[in-house]
């Protein structure tokens, strides 16, 4: 993941879901006071510079004065696009349009991150329903004509014909071969396969060529913010490639670089992958530290056997083998919860009372809770649909995954829930409470994330920082009264680091070496479905 709320203020985060970005101008804002024979100066005078984002669904006004919010007018809130030209009569109102709104979103305000205020135009001189955008260095006509012919798509619901005519004719076909680094490369594909860069929350899509020496990537013209026109990726900076599942498909490729970062390419065509996969493997030029062959996976179980690779590398191994990747919030890697102390004063890592039993599902944790759920399960008919199943959730989640990360990256989900963050009281308020819902709650059995156990800034973040309200993020007041800040920490931990580093601690303690493997066997092995997986008390609702 990447993140920095001090960064660009617009991004696709910004966007619905289904939303593309299209392209910016450079733009000037006013808002039209009510009552008819306004003159165009008296407007003209109140306006703001900035830039306008032309999206599928709505048009974003960015100011360049960052106190000022974002302003996002959505065209299912818009009652009418038109010429400026057609209520002033005034020269200078050529280059403007119209819109006429009923509701806007405002964001980012004085460039802080923060859930979206819903403006409504009453048509009062606060917030009136008319809205001047004047163009700078674009011809309206043209940019007009596409405006109100993506309005109409979106406000008579439209949608095919919308990704038909506007996003699909943006897909790029074919590679820009003048993007080559050196004439001298030799191409290694046939066809251009058409991808998607996927990360979290977000999907770009775009091209990919192969030659001898790079991996590129030529974004179409649709969601594509950056500056650079293609991105490539050296052979010889390539640590490893996994084949991954997205969406229930085996059609995506993940390359992890020399740097630690990585980049996942969802694939039109099962096919393509594969190829563009075994010629990859072919060039002398790649290095590769590991590949996912069986000889390989039995390596890793042997040295970790040995005591030769710690319990958190080894989890993170079986995390990737099972094709669950931090650019995929749908399958986010997953750790377990080990320890069940989160009151006392001291962590005593000798006790065996302090940890979890790790032979059972988190569901199966508390006796009285699992009898509840097994008369339920006995009770459903066995032949019918769904299956009968003892938890209706899952034990991860992409809103269990950004609930937890939600101080480090709130935009992911301001994204998620349509610019608002959760009710402060079901937020990730503490570690004692969240252990305490994964044991008592009949609809929360969620496991950890690594950032949980990772001491070495292996995910290219401050360990910790996750637990931190660092941004002074306003996420809202409790029932009792007490605004939610930093993650509550056990009395045992002093810092956010040291609780990161005394979770590690018990991660690689002898008494979770010895049965780390139960919990391995839940949700990475023999014990995942079928027959065993009722014996263990570890079936999930079929869908997941």
């Amino acid at each position: 993941m990447a993140y920095s709320s001090r960064g660009s203020r617009f991004n696709l985060l910004l966007l619905e879901d289904g939303e593309y970005y299209l392209e910016d101008v450079i733009a000037t804002y006013s808002r039209i006071p009510p009552g008819k024979g306004v003159k165009f100066s008296r407007v003209w005078g109140r306006r703001q510079k900035g830039r306008l984002k032309l999206c599928t669904h709505s048009v974003f006004f960015v100011p360049n004065d960052v106190a000022q919010p974002i302003s996002k007018f959505c065209f299912r809130k818009i009652d009418d696009i038109v010429a400026a030209s057609s209520l002033f009569s005034e020269s200078d109102a050529s280059s403007g349009l119209v819109l006429t709104c009923s509701e806007i979103l405002q964001m980012k305000a004085d460039n802080e991150v923060g859930p979206y205020d819903i403006v409504n135009c009453d048509d009062s001189m606060t917030n009136p329903k008319r809205h001047l955008i004047s163009l700078v260095h674009t011809d309206l006509k043209p940019f007009l004509e596409q405006l109100n012919e993506l309005y109409g798509y979106v406000s008579s619901g439209n949608l095919a014909t919308l990704h038909r005519n506007v996003i699909s004719a943006r897909h790029v076909t074919k590679f820009d071969i003048s993007y080559l680094a050196d004439y001298t490369e030799r191409p290694l594909l046939k066809k251009v396969p058409l991808v998607s860069r996927v990360s979290p929350m977000i999907n770009c899509p775009g091209c990919l060529n192969l030659t001898d020496s790079y991996l590129y990537f030529q974004p179409a013209e649709i969601n594509n913010i950056q500056k650079e026109r293609i991105t490539k990726f050296a052979l010889g900076s390539i640590l490893r490639i996994y084949k991954r599942r997205y969406m229930l498909r085996q059609c995506a490729l993940e390359l992890v670089m020399e740097d630690g970062k990585s980049v996942l390419f969802v694939f039109e065509e099962i096919e393509e992958r594969d190829e563009v996969h075994d010629i990859l493997l072919e060039q002398p030029r790649l290095v590769m530290l590991e590949r996912q062959s069986p000889v390989f996976m039995t390596q890793q179980l042997l040295r970790w056997q040995r005591g030769e690779m710690s319990n958190f590398d080894y989890l993170m191994h079986l995390n990737s083998a099972a094709d669950r990747s931090f650019n995929d919030l749908t399958q986010y890697p997953v750790m377990p919860w080990v320890l069940s102390d989160f009151k006392s004063a001291t962590l005593d890592l000798d006790d065996p009372a302090s940890f979890r039993d790790l032979s059972k599902p988190i569901g199966a944790l508390n006796p009285d809770r699992l009898r509840r759920l097994l008369d339920r399960f006995r009770e459903m008919p066995k032949d019918g649909q769904p299956p009968p199943f003892l938890y209706g959730t899952h034990y991860s989640t992409p809103g269990y995954v950004l609930n937890f990360l939600v101080r480090e990256y709130p935009e992911y989900m301001l994204c998620l829930q349509n610019g608002k963050f959760d009710s402060p009281d079901r937020l990730f308020i503490g570690i004692a409470d969240c252990w305490r819902g994964v044991m008592t709650n009949p609809s929360d059995v969620k496991e950890l994330i690594p950032q949980f156990y990772d001491t070495d800034d292996s995910m290219g973040t401050m360990p910790g920082r996750f637990l931190r309200n660092s941004e002074n993020l306003d996420l809202g007041r409790r029932q009792n009264g007490e605004r939610v800040g930093d993650v509550v920490l056990p009395p045992w931990a002093s810092s956010a680091t040291d609780f990161i580093k005394k979770m590690r601690e018990a991660l690689e303690s002898d008494y979770v070496s010895e049965n780390l493997h139960n919990w391995i066997d839940l949700i990475f092995g023999y014990k995942q479905t079928g027959p065993e997986a009722e014996k263990a008390n570890n079936l999930f609702y079929y869908m997941t």
